[in-house]
């Protein structure tokens, strides 16, 4: 959720932030409840309990019989079968060998039952292991098969027109908009970076170079997850053959680690799949001279054939961005994991460190820094645009480092948080929101790009530094996520603007028409989704279905897509014919996740790049 993605503006490059399979299952963490919160809201006492493990369920006792034999020479008493022969001797009969004939039988065919039972799962067909506190088993089917019958049959009644009304079926739902957002892709733009649905070309954006396919880098670990193998196979072989960074162009240094490098690492993360791993130490190694300044602090842009870089020309006084250079410590420390080579996270440590070492008294860090000199630029701070997921990755680093003592990421995190409480405000209409600073000056406004931060501020509570934290964490983020809904909520098209004002006649909207569009952004959606995983409150699910409402309403577009509008507050929207591939990676992956039952990506173990790309935790 970085720095400035140049989605809709060349200014406004980049995610600005941009905001930002093996094992699924979650082994839910339980955090005990605090009777001064919410009913819905978890409560965080230092730390939380330890998640449950996971393993396949042990077998029963084993039924089994037993015989009970005479004793050596002890002769039938009266009611026993047999007859005597001889002194101290006795000759069974017929009877008593059909009966010692049928225990054998029993015997054998218990002990192959049970063999049959603990050999039977999960085995290369089941791709999710049964939970531990599973009592039932299918014998004839993998657990695999038994969710894609489910799906199958929630496929058929959203087919069917049916009105989806379980989670299952709205699940499906959101897969039927990823099928119709990259089908519409592969057949009007396959191989461009990304899709036009209403003139039914593609298009690319500067932040790309000549590299292309970005929409099929960053959407694969979406198909990954919604099962849509057809479609996986298809951008492989796309990824294997056409895929290159050999490119005499400069591209943004943090949208190509975000969107290929962090698609790339997924995918191989959640296929391990060898191909994806080569492609994605392919681009590292392109990355690499980007950190080849005299502070460490990479480059805005880098030409991936000559390693030259640069700032952005709109970027005051030659300044990197804080969102951009703090945004690539997730993908270079895997990247090191999965290669073996610790050069992508030392160069990764060295710059976030830098950064950290010089962060002013305040505790708040400037937008701006020069990657020559390591001074700060101008004094402006904000939690969206150009500073957002800095302090993501602070957080998610030490998460996926699996949680070190000590850690200079998690000090730094919780410092910053503390330090941002000033900027914490609520409206006179009781709207809670994270402002912006500029050169000192608070301004009570908040961008689309800032919603992430409610997932972030719930998210982080559970390891606040102590209870009084955790709960002022909490109840921000809870509140933070409320104010985006409304700006949804509140606009004619159910889609929010991409900056809301406060204490302002168009509180919840921008009373600047230029600042009222929607480009399919994550942020809100994402924040929905960390709130349902936490606390478990059905209205995040209703949130989110709104918005799958509201989309398929107004975004969808052309033959087969979704567009962004320029006007939330105008209906019927005008649209941009604009498919943005983090619409697909991110938007529908969160979309799809809040309406799972949780078993996929467990937050123990598994951490979202600011792209939503999925990296296993180290340890």
């Amino acid at each position: 959720m970085a720095a400035i993605r140049q989605r809709s503006q060349p200014a406004a490059a980049g995610r600005m932030r941009y905001p930002p399979a093996s094992a699924f299952l979650e082994s839910t963490s339980k955090i005990a409840p605090m009777t001064t919160m919410p009913a819905t809201a978890p409560v965080f006492l230092h730390q939380m309990h330890p998640a449950s493990a996971m393993h396949l369920p042990t077998a029963g006792p084993a039924a089994h019989s037993s015989v009970l034999p005479m004793h050596r020479g002890e002769l039938p008493t009266s009611g026993q079968r047999g007859q005597r022969t001889a002194p101290g001797r006795w000759r069974p009969s017929a009877t008593d060998l059909l009966i010692v004939f049928g225990v054998v039988c029993l015997l054998m065919g218990a002990f192959f039952g049970l063999a049959i039972f603990f050999s039977s799962g999960p085995g290369p067909g089941s791709t999710i292991p049964v939970a531990e506190h599973s009592k039932h088993r299918v014998p004839a089917e993998t657990v695999a098969e038994v969710h894609m019958r489910a799906a199958a049959h929630a496929r058929e009644r959203v087919a069917s027109g049916s009105t989806p009304t379980t989670n299952a079926e709205r699940r499906e739902r959101v897969r039927g908009m990823m099928e119709l957002a990259w089908g519409g892709y592969k057949q009007h733009a396959w191989g461009a970076n990304e899709l036009r649905p209403v003139s039914r070309q593609g298009h690319s954006a500067q932040i790309f170079g000549n590299v292309e396919g970005a929409t099929i880098v960053d959407a694969l670990d979406t198909l990954i997850l919604m099962n849509m193998t057809d479609e996986v196979a298809a951008a492989r072989v796309w990824i294997e053959v056409n895929l290159t960074f050999d490119i005499d162009a400069h591209v943004s240094t943090f949208e190509v680690c975000i969107r290929y490098l962090g698609g790339l690492l997924s995918a191989y993360a959640l296929t391990e799949d060898d191909i994806y791993r080569r492609k994605a130490a392919e681009i590292g190694d392109r990355l690499l001279p980007a950190f080849d300044t005299p502070t460490g602090i990479p480059w805005s842009a880098v030409n991936l054939r000559s390693g030259k870089g640069m700032t952005w020309s709109w970027a005051p006084g030659g300044c990197a961005i804080l969102s951009e250079l703090g945004t690539m410590s997730l993908e270079f420390e895997y990247l090191s994991r999965i290669t073996g080579n610790p050069v992508y996270a030392d160069k990764a440590r060295q710059a976030v460190a830098l950064v950290i070492a010089n962060v002013p008294p305040n505790g708040m860090y400037p937008n701006y820094i020069h990657p020559q000199s390591g001074q700060w630029g101008p004094y402006d701070v904000s939690v969206g645009a150009l500073g957002d997921s800095f302090y993501e990755y602070l957080y998610k680093g030490w998460i996926l480092a699996g949680k070190p003592q000590n850690s200079p990421l998690k000090k730094a995190y919780d410092d910053a948080i503390v330090a941002l409480q000033p900027l914490i405000r609520t409206s006179q209409r009781g709207n809670m929101f994270i402002a912006e600073s500029k050169n000192g000056t608070k301004h009570n406004k908040m961008g689309h790009l800032a919603c992430f931060i409610g997932g972030l501020f719930a998210l982080s509570a559970a390891d606040a530094r102590s209870v009084d934290e955790a709960e002022r964490l909490f109840r921000s983020g809870m509140g933070i996520t409320e104010t985006c809904y409304r700006g949804y909520a509140n606009s004619a098209t159910g889609l929010g603007p991409e900056e809301m004002q406060f204490d302002t006649p168009v509180e919840l909207s921008s009373a600047n028409a230029g600042h009222r569009y929607y480009v399919l952004r994550p942020e809100v959606i994402e924040s929905y989704f960390y709130m349902w995983r936490i606390t478990k409150d059905e209205r995040y699910r209703t949130y989110a279905w709104e918005a799958v409402e509201a989309l398929e309403k107004h975004a969808r577009c052309g033959a087969r897509g979704y567009c962004g509008i320029k006007d939330v507050q105008i209906n019927p929207p005008v649209h941009d014919d604009l498919q943005q591939s983090y619409f697909l990676a991110e938007t529908l992956k969160y979309l799809y996740l809040i309406f799972d039952d949780g078993s996929l990506l467990p937050l123990d173990r598994w951490v979202m790049n600011t792209e939503a790309h999925p990296l296993p935790v180290l340890v």
